[in-house]
Order: C-alpha cells, then structure tokens, then sequence
C-alpha cells in the first residue's frame, strides 16, 4: 500500500513538473514572437530619426541654404546673407524668396537616401535572425509640419518565421521637431527687416520664452543667431539694409 503511494506522488510530481516546463516553454515561446513582429516598424523609425536630425542641424549651421553664396565672417563663424543690399541707405532684398520651400526640399532629398539605407537595413537585421524576408522600396517623401516632421513610406515589407508571419504596406511617421517654427521666425524676421528695416526681437522672446533671439551689429550687418531653447536646434544668418554709414 505504502509502495503505491509512493509511485502515484512520484508520477504525480514529473506530471506538474512536465506541465510546468511546457507552460513557460510556450509563454516564452509566444512572448519572443511578440518582440520580434512588434520592432520592424519602430527599427525603421529609430534608425532614420538621428540622421535626419543631424542633415536638419548641418543646414541649420549654414543659415538654412544648401550653398550660400554671400556671407560674412564674425569671431571664425559665417553668416549667410538671406537679406542683403551692398548700397547705402536702401532695404535689403530677400535673396531667397523660396527659403522654406528650398530648405524642405534638400532635406526631402536627403531623407530620401537616409530612408532607403535604413528599411534596407532592417531587412538584413531581420534575415540574420532567421526570418524569411520579402521586401519592396517604393520611395518616400519629407513634409515639414508645425511641431513635427511628416515622413512617409511608400513600401512593403512581409516577415516570415515558421508559422508566423507579418505584413506591412507603406509606413508614416510624425516626428517631433522645432524647425517649423524657426524657420517661419526666419521669414518673419526677413520681411520685417526689408519692410521695415528692423525686427522687435525682444518682443517676440516675451511673447514666446521658448525661443531665443540674439542680434549683433557689425560692419553695417545685422548678424542673427536663434536658438530653441528645448532643443539644441540653432540658426545663424545675416541681415544688410538701410546703412546710414560705414560705421552704422
């Protein structure tokens, strides 16, 4: 009776081990398939977002015009003239009436090689892991909007792993971003220095605390410098109009 017992608890004991083993064996099973189909749209966004930020800074640094043509040095920095007239006395002109149009489309063009490089790169991350991967750029397209950037991809991306699979057609991004509005502050200032021939900047940095707007004269020039103060994003340019004097 005794030797019974003793077989029907030792059975009992492999049986709750056995089932033990197979429930985590499945949990864990089921939670890595999870991870891996949650990541390929989110490993494409982590990947393009630091280089289109630093293609966004580097043109910021050259007065947001691709190849600036007129600029002036101060302190080993150069200005970009994006408002300027060599005569006396006279308004500057605008010497970039497109300004925001050409800025979105140079860095459009840029993200567009960012982009590719990165879905290619997935795609290789997902194939050394295992995965059976079939996938199809298209191309994309940068939009700046207010307070973010508006990235859209046209393509199809299908992973396959034993019997799981997943499919995604076409990705779009918001990623968040001060530059809208420093570049539409860069306008304003323009218009308002070839109108007017200046700019209340200490207003407007009342009016919005978030942004700052340091102006220097030198050698007849206004020279500009704005800075986001939530983020490391900068802008420096030069404004030439309405000289009195070679001392102004």
């Amino acid at each position: 009776m005794k030797r019974g017992q003793v077989t029907i608890f030792v059975v009992a004991g492999i049986l709750v081990v056995f089932g033990v083993g197979l429930y985590f064996a499945l949990h864990m099973s089921s939670s890595s398939s999870n991870v891996d189909f949650g990541n390929p749209k989110d490993s494409v966004l982590l990947c393009i977002e630091e280089p289109i930020r630093q293609a966004i800074l580097e043109l910021l640094e050259k007065g947001g015009v691709e190849n600036p043509q007129l600029r002036i040095a101060y302190k080993g920095i150069n200005y970009t003239y994006l408002c300027h007239s060599a005569e006396y006395f006279q308004k500057c002109i605008n010497r970039y009436p497109f300004f925001f149009e050409d800025f979105e489309e140079s860095i459009n063009e840029k993200s567009k090689i960012i982009i590719k490089e990165c879905f290619d790169k997935t795609k290789n991350e997902y194939k050394k892991i295992g995965y059976d991967v079939d996938g199809n750029f298209r191309g994309s397209s940068l939009e700046i909007i207010p307070g973010s950037l508006r990235v859209k991809i046209n393509a199809t991306l299908n992973l396959t792993r034993g019997d799981s699979s997943i499919f995604l057609e076409n990705m779009d991004f918001e990623i968040p971003s001060p530059v809208y509005k420093i570049l539409n502050l860069v306008l304003r200032i323009i218009n308002s220095e070839a109108d007017l021939c200046d700019f209340l900047h200490g207003d407007y940095m009342i009016l919005n605390p978030d942004i700052l707007i340091r102006r220097i004269y030198y050698k007849g020039s206004k020279l500009y410098e704005i800075t986001d103060k939530k983020s490391d994003y900068k802008i420096k340019f030069a404004v030439r109009g309405c000289v009195r004097n070679i001392w102004s």
